[in-house]
This record gives structure tokens, C-alpha cells and sequence, in this order.
């Protein structure tokens, strides 16, 4: 049996108390909540790109496209109001943070390519890498720090289970005969791509580090003027 998702206080909009759900990526595929997630993506996706994407793409198309992207390690939280009902629930915001795997694209077309992590950027030693994903804010509620909140818990969650993890790993190696010894001193990394002239300096100054900026012509996917992928990452020692 699939446990219940945990539920937390959210922050007050528009005069509404709001309540904040974390899903783990089972919990999420059995949630009735789970089609309630592609509108507010492809609402923001939409009004926030063009010209540098046009409005006319759609991020994720089906339920199975999201949890594909996610995969089956992501967690994901969803700001919903409280006093909406169980069976009609509007995202407001959400996030999703996962263990990061570099693959080799399968896409061979260089214009399809645009945001898919280099090699380089695929790992560190000593260091575990997550990755952000496809964190939104309502276009309608935009610019009353949502999106910093969002982020905040996103980073927040990925820190308490790196940290519950070493300390686990810790416990086994002084348990396993090897008394003094603790497990290996390692970073966390967080990882993401974005579109630098929407989001780049919104991560840059929260933290954030600018550690690739691939240029993409007028005409890539469509564009009126051309962009840059960014990619950011934040290491964080423990």
C-alpha cells in the first residue's frame, strides 16, 4: 500500500491560506492531483519564453511525459490552496528534485540537443549531484515569492536526505569492523538548466553558479532572437 503524501502549512495568497504537498514519485503516480500538474508547467512554459521560445510549445503533453522526466527516485512538492476541494485541485507552484544520472542523448539533432548537461558537467568526485527540475509558478501569481519559496524547500529537501544518508553510510563503516573510520567527507552538488535570459540571475543570486552558457541561434526551436542555455550548479561541504 502506497503511504499518503505529507502534507505542510504554505504560505498565505491572495488572501487564501494555501497548503504545501511532498510526493515521492509513487505517491505521485497514484494521485488523483497528478493531471493538475501539466497545466500550471505548460501555463508557464507559455507565457514566460517567448521570443525567445515561441508560446506555441508545450512543455509536457501527457502525465507520462512528467513522470518519465521525473523518474522513479524525484520527489515533487505542489502549493495548492487549502480550501480547494479532493477533487479539484489547482497547482499553484511546484518543484521537483532528483538524483542526477548523466546519458549519453539519444537525440542526435544538434537543435534538440539545446538542453540536454555535458559530459563535463556530469559529476565530481567525492560528490553526490541532484538535479532541479521544472519548477514553476503559476504565471497569474508570479512575483510574490513563490518562486523563491519553492526553491528554498527544494534545496532544503535535498540537504536533509544527503545528510540522513551520510549519516547512515557513517554508522555502517564504524560498524563493519573498521572502528574510528567514518564514511568518505563528500559535497552535495545541485545541478539545473534554464534559460539564462529568463532565470539566470534569479539563481545567480540566490547562490547559484553559472557554469556553462550555450548560445543558441535565431530559428533554434522555433526562437524570434536566438538564447542561451544556462547551467548552474550549488555545492554545499558537510
Amino acid at each position: 500500500m502506497i503511504a499518503e503524501p505529507q502534507v505542510l502549512p504554505g504560505p498565505e495568497v491572495n488572501g487564501r491560506q494555501t497548503k504545501m504537498y511532498l510526493f515521492e514519485a509513487d505517491q505521485l503516480a497514484a494521485s488523483h492531483m497528478l493531471p493538475s500538474f501539466l497545466p500550471p508547467i505548460n501555463a508557464a512554459f507559455s507565457a514566460n519564453h517567448p521570443p525567445y521560445l515561441p508560446a506555441s510549445l508545450v512543455r509536457l503533453r501527457t502525465t507520462d511525459e512528467f513522470r518519465n522526466e521525473l523518474g522513479p527516485e524525484a520527489f515533487t512538492y505542489g502549493l495548492v490552496y487549502a480550501d480547494d476541494t479532493e477533487e479539484a485541485k489547482d497547482i499553484l507552484a511546484t518543484v521537483s528534485g532528483k538524483p542526477f544520472r548523466w546519458l549519453e542523448p539519444e537525440v542526435k539533432d544538434p537543435e534538440y540537443r539545446t538542453f540536454y548537461y555535458d559530459k563535463e558537467h556530469a559529476g565530481k568526485p567525492n560528490t553526490e549531484t541532484w538535479e532541479l527540475k521544472l519548477m514553476v509558478v503559476d504565471p497569474n501569481l508570479q512575483r510574490n515569492g513563490l518562486a523563491s519559496l519553492m526553491l528554498g524547500l527544494v534545496e532544503t529537501e535535498i540537504r536533509r536526505r544527503f545528510e540522513e544518508k551520510k549519516l547512515l553510510e557513517t554508522k555502517i563503516s564504524q560498524e563493519d569492523g573498521r572502528r574510528g573510520n567514518t564514511a568518505p567527507d563528500r559535497k552535495l552538488r545541485l545541478l539545473l538548466q534554464t534559460l539564462y535570459e529568463m532565470n539566470g540571475e534569479f539563481y545567480r543570486k540566490r547562490g547559484w553558479t553559472l557554469i556553462g552558457n550555450r548560445k543558441r541561434e535565431r530559428g533554434c526551436m522555433g526562437s524570434e532572437v536566438g538564447f542561451h542555455v544556462a547551467t548552474l550548479d550549488k555545492v554545499f561541504d558537510f
